[in-house]
């Protein structure tokens, strides 16, 4: 519609809708300094968002990180790819690469906390994580609302019968607005307006630049200069566009809370020239009807079977709820179906309703054809149908539909009950009367189709141009999954994300986080962006391995099942390569489960292998039982912190290579690619924090350096068994490392000038006096520890440990932040100047040891000479795979060579 000068009141950005993506992406305005209104057509914030269980299918982010669970951005682009088909508009990227970013804007303020939970994805497929990568918020106390509280949805059970919250804390769905709604409200920048529905869209001169919205009070209008988000829901609670577009199911069995989502910012931006995309589309699910006529979501069948008006099954009850919803959709005869299940579950529901279904509405009786004629099914063939799931459950498969044999299934079986079933516990016989039968409908968690959108939620038009002003997120705009429902938490995971770079869209800043105008006054200005904005010249390509994970994973349950005496097959899931997995070696990340003496054991692990020969190793050697020794030994002697080592496989009999098994520790890892001085949680942390990391971290060195007796109780670590004296130690080690140098050169001969200059200058400028020899880290540096909160919970990689002087772990942990420094300098960014400083590094040393730092010059270029010669294999190996050139000079082999040439010239700045 053309537009007026005539506005009610002005925002930068308007919202329209309050669930858990509109309220991401008001956050996101908001906390750039955007004034901002949120628009929630009914009287209460949340929408179907606040009835949710709110998982969150964000995947590769610091809270599946801290969780140890092996999760990647690489594996979910995997499953994705696997599921989806190819990114052909950009949007299976774009989601893959913000949801990092977006879990930790969110969880900087400090009233958003999230946690991992196990609950499976839904697709044996590539990729998949068997017990799940979705996380959800932690529970929130009413008070810390205060009177917010009253504006938040209530549950569902309490909601549909006209009551308020629970006297409790808000936990699920309302936690997860709850705490949106308080990080909103502390931005100082927001508007919250309930009871207001968009009915248009103002358009002047092709662009959206405002709302029309009906109050209690009239209509208003209400001008939005930076553009309008549409992010309230579908229409799955509008009958007849469910008619209009093919949508199966009933709008009055649907999830959405009643009065809510029926399309009217659907309606509103076609109006004004929006495309949409499948229509037909819903997030389905079972739903036990009740009294009333409405459905209770239904998921997680752990007994029973579910027939058709035929009375004979027609899938996996135990399937995902969006999957059986689609199989209950695939048939006319399938909606209503009837869940059967007889009276060993204590007249109880064998599922999870939402809200509890309360089973007046069950039919029952005492013999299968009495309920058969109750349900006006055909007795014989419900008979039968029962007589052969009875079979089924007493051989423990499922002839038919595979019942129990997918990691979803076994999730909500009950095990409890061991006399009941067989060898599978998803089949559970259906013989003990009396039999009840409960109705169930196709409902659905909304509707999934809506406006055509592009990477930054912009709405398209017909032709596919962008309409300028206007943005959708969640339900209101197209999923980008289309026709499939990955896992838990996919509809609240990409209405987040969405709706954050819409707001990012909207701010006109993309190449900065959004958080960086919270962060501390004491932090450089205009840091570089977030993992989608890190110069690419800081990114970097690295093969490490390339093991079969499918492979690895049968061959290594069989080892441990045989290591560890177990009664049945060890069960390994959520196998996985971290996407920051080091370059010397392959860590591999999986959950066991096993039994012994039938007692159930489950545990964290990690494998870490020794690199395979034609993976052009880094190193000429991988010594294992040194590492695994080393870590025993100081895990028993200090205080550091080192995960548990629990198994040695010295032999290439299992996996190809010698590898070790130890616990896996919940936390986070500064990563190196790209490195953590452009992106990531410690870049984003504030100067005080950051000060915290180093210190603790400078202790971890103190504590490895304070063993005693190292030489004793590790005799291995000196080949030649040299004296306690950092003088022998010094030189031995020096002299490995020259060797080290000459091993690079084994294929093509080629001398590194800097390389070999830097050992010149080693000599000319020995210590006088290196003093005594103590145990070393070796690779001494914040990318090998592991951190919960801003203290190491596990100190990993002890594959460069040795015996020497303490200053040569000191000079290698101030160089290798140096390193990182200096690229992002190199590159015109800031960086973490405030990090790790050498100053600073030796006064925190030397005021926990009470030790004398000295030449340090010595070990800092000794370090940066270590590095260079590390860096040229890596390069050599770079060129090997193909993902780099061969450089045009020797020096060029070292990434970091002018640096190099400044230490050995005496011109390198420290102190910049």
């Amino acid at each position: 519609m053309a537009g007026t000068e005539r506005w009610d009141d002005g925002y930068d950005v308007v919202v329209a809708g309050s669930g858990a993506g509109a309220m991401t992406g008001a956050l996101a305005a908001a906390s750039r300094g955007l004034r901002t209104a949120v628009l929630e057509k009914t009287s209460l914030l949340g929408g179907t968002s606040a009835y949710a269980g709110a998982a969150v299918w964000l995947p590769g982010t610091r809270v599946q990180e801290r969780a140890g669970i092996g999760d990647s951005t690489e594996s979910a682009r995997t499953y994705l790819r696997a599921l989806l088909g190819e990114d052909t508009d950009g949007r299976q990227e774009a989601f893959l690469t913000t949801a990092p970013e977006v879990a930790e804007f969110l969880e900087r303020d400090p009233a958003i906390e999230f946690e991992w939970r196990p609950f499976p994805d839904y697709f044996a497929a590539p990729g998949r994580m068997d017990m799940g990568r979705s996380f959800v918020p932690l529970d929130l106390a009413a008070e810390r609302l205060g009177k917010l509280a009253s504006l938040v949805r209530p549950p569902v059970d309490r909601d549909r019968a006209g009551q308020g919250h629970p006297d409790a804390p808000l936990s699920q769905g309302r936690a997860l607005i709850g705490r949106l709604l308080l990080a909103l409200t502390n931005t100082g920048n927001a508007t919250v307006r309930t009871g207001t529905r968009l009915r248009r869209l103002v358009v002047e001169d092709g662009r959206v630049t405002g709302v029309e919205a009906e109050t209690a009070s009239g209509p208003v209008r209400i001008r939005a200069t930076r553009g309008v988000l549409l992010a309230a829901g579908g229409f799955e609670g509008n009958g007849e566009m469910r008619a209009e577009h093919g949508v199966p199911g009933d709008a009055g069995w649907s999830m959405a809370p009643a009065g809510a989502n029926t399309g009217d910012p659907i309606l509103a931006a076609v109006a004004a020239g929006a495309a949409t995309d499948v229509m037909d589309q819903a997030w389905w699910c079972p739903g036990v009807e009740d009294e009333s006529g409405r459905a209770c979501f239904t998921l997680g069948f752990r007994g029973g079977l579910v027939v058709d008006a035929s009375g004979r099954r027609f899938a996996n009850e135990s399937l995902p709820y969006d999957r059986m919803g689609r199989e209950m959709a695939a048939a006319a005869d399938r909606v209503p179906a009837y869940f059967v299940f007889d009276s060993r579950h204590g007249g109880r529901l064998p599922a999870i309703s939402v809200p509890g279904a309360a089973g007046t509405n069950w039919l029952q009786a005492d013999t299968l054809g009495e309920l058969a004629e109750k349900l006006g099914l055909p007795a014989a063939a419900l008979a039968a149908t029962v007589e052969r799931f009875n079979g089924f459950t007493r051989d423990g498969v499922d002839a038919d539909f595979h019942r129990g044999e997918d990691p979803y299934d076994l999730f909500f079986a009950d095990r409890s009950r061991d006399g009941d079933r067989g060898s599978n516990p998803c089949l559970i016989s259906v013989d003990r009367p009396p039999y009840y039968a409960a109705r169930l409908v196709l409902s659905d968690l909304g509707t999934k189709g809506g406006l055509r959108t592009d990477t930054e939620g912009r709405v398209l038009d017909g032709a596919g141009r962008p309409i300028e002003g206007l943005y959708a997120a969640g339900n209101t705009s197209a999923s980008f999954s289309g026709r499939v429902y990955p896992g838990p938490g996919v509809p609240i995971g990409s209405a987040m994300v969405f709706a954050y770079r819409a707001a990012r869209d909207m701010a006109g800043n993309t190449a900065n986080d959004m958080a960086d105008d919270m962060a501390d006054d004491m932090r450089p200005s205009a840091p570089p962006g977030p993992s989608g904005d890190v110069p690419e010249a800081a990114r970097r390509v690295i093969t490490v391995d390339t093991t079969d994970l499918d492979a690895l994973r049968a061959a290594l349950a069989g080892w441990l099942t045989e290591r560890l005496g177990a009664d049945r097959p060890v069960r390994l899931g959520g196998l996985t390569r971290p996407s920051h997995s080091g370059m010397s070696s392959v860590s591999v990340l999986f959950d066991a489960e096993w039994a012994v003496a039938g007692e159930d054991h489950r545990a964290r692990l990690v494998a870490r292998l020794a690199p395979r020969a034609s993976a052009f190793p880094v190193f000429p050697g991988y010594d294992l039982r040194r590492q695994f020794d080393v870590m025993r030994v100081v895990a028993r002697h200090t205080d550091v912190p080192v995960p548990e080592v629990h198994w040695l496989e010295e032999s290439g009999d299992v996996l190809g290579v010698p590898f070790l098994v130890m616990s896996r520790a919940d936390g986070r890892v500064p990563v190196d690619n790209p490195p953590y001085v452009f992106d990531g949680w410690l870049h984003d942390a504030t100067a005080r924090e950051r000060r915290e990391v180093q210190d603790a971290s400078v202790g971890v060195l103190a504590g490895i350096h304070g063993l005693e007796r190292a030489a004793d109780l590790l005799p291995d670590l000196l080949p030649d068994r040299a004296a306690e004296a950092g003088e022998d130690a010094l030189r031995s080690h020096v002299e490995r490392e020259r060797a080290y140098y000459e091993w690079t050169r084994r294929s093509d001969g080629v001398r590194i000038p800097v390389i070999e200059d830097a050992f010149t200058w080693l000599e000319e400028h020995w210590p006088a006096d290196p003093g005594p020899a103590v145990l070393l880290w070796g690779d001494a540096r914040v990318g090998n520890m592991v951190y919960g909160g801003t203290r190491p919970v596990a100190v990993l990689d002890w594959e460069m440990t040795t015996l020497g002087p303490r200053e040569m772990d000191l000079g290698w942990f101030v160089f290798l932040h140096r390193f990182f420094q200096d690229i992002a300098e190199m590159l015109e960014t800031p960086g973490l100047p405030d990090f790790c400083r050498r100053s600073d590094v030796v006064e925190e040393y030397e005021r926990r040891t009470g030790h004398r730092v000295r030449d340090l010059d010595f070990y800092l270029t000794y370090a940066a000479l270590r590095h260079a010669i590390v860096m040229s294999q890596v390069k050599r190996r770079a060129v090997w795979f193909g993902e780099e050139t061969t450089p045009a000079t020797p020096d060029e082999y070292v990434l970091h060579h002018a640096a190099l040439r400044d230490l050995v010239a005496g011109t390198y700045s420290w102190e910049s």
